[in-house]
């Protein structure tokens, strides 16, 4: 089943999946979610974590070797994999539908990885495996989303922005979340009243927004000069 990471903490709080494949291009996002799921696990005495890069030299009999644990004689066990950045190939594809196979109650498996294509989304393994959990999807907000993303940071710190704060926070942090959460971070301890309106913002913050090429040449392909301009 797919979840998005705003809505991850809602669902570990009702249920631990066995499996969860961790997907996206938002660094924060992924970040936030991996240590999520790690705190749940830990919660319900998975006492234990093993996390491998997936690479050519990656013995995969000790992953095999950790999905044997069974907790009458050892801790449970989190095992977290890591693809790489090249995404999933032919190789790769035959063991992890393996370990698919190898998933049981005192196994959590985490699979991270960059965005997915609609190739790897069809694909055996990756069916088998979100069969048995949740697939996390972790993509940076595009630019008519930021805000409302804005939005619920702020929320979940108590922080009330006004329409033009919202607009301003998403403008100076676009490309940038981890930015973003340093700055509600500072803005909510220089603020107590939690109110953050225009010139606050421009007292206490400086643009931070990170664009790439990308940015730019679909700015001027939807016709947008003046975002384009600004990138």
């Amino acid at each position: 089943m797919r979840i998005f990471a705003d809505r991850l903490p809602e669902q570990l709080a009702k249920q631990l999946s066995n499996v969860y494949l961790i997907f996206g291009n938002e660094p924060l996002l992924l970040q936030e979610s991996r240590e999520s799921i790690q705190k749940a696990a830990k919660e319900q005495g998975f006492d234990e974590r093993h996390r491998f890069a997936i690479d050519n030299s990656l013995d995969w009999n000790q992953v095999y070797d950790c999905t044997q644990a069974l907790s009458l004689f050892s801790s449970r066990q989190v095992i977290e994999l890591d693809l790489p950045e090249s995404g999933v190939n032919a190789a790769i594809a035959k063991e992890l539908l393996a370990i698919s196979e190898h998933i049981h109650n005192d196994i959590l498996l985490i699979l991270v990885g960059t965005k997915l294509t609609k190739a790897q989304e069809n694909a055996k393994w990756f069916k088998a495996l979100s069969n048995q959990g949740h697939w996390v999807s972790c993509l940076t907000p595009d630019v008519s989303r930021l805000p409302q993303f804005v939005q619920a940071r702020c929320r979940q710190i108590g922080l009330t922005p006004d329409p033009e704060a919202i607009q301003m926070l998403a403008q100076w942090h676009e490309g940038n979340l981890f930015a973003l959460t340093q700055s509600l971070e500072k803005l909510a301890l220089q603020y107590p009243d939690g109110k953050l309106t225009l010139v606050r913002l421009e007292e206490s913050l400086s643009r931070h927004n990170h664009f790439t090429p990308f940015h730019w040449s679909d700015a001027l392909l939807a016709g947008k000069g003046n975002r384009a301009q600004r990138i």
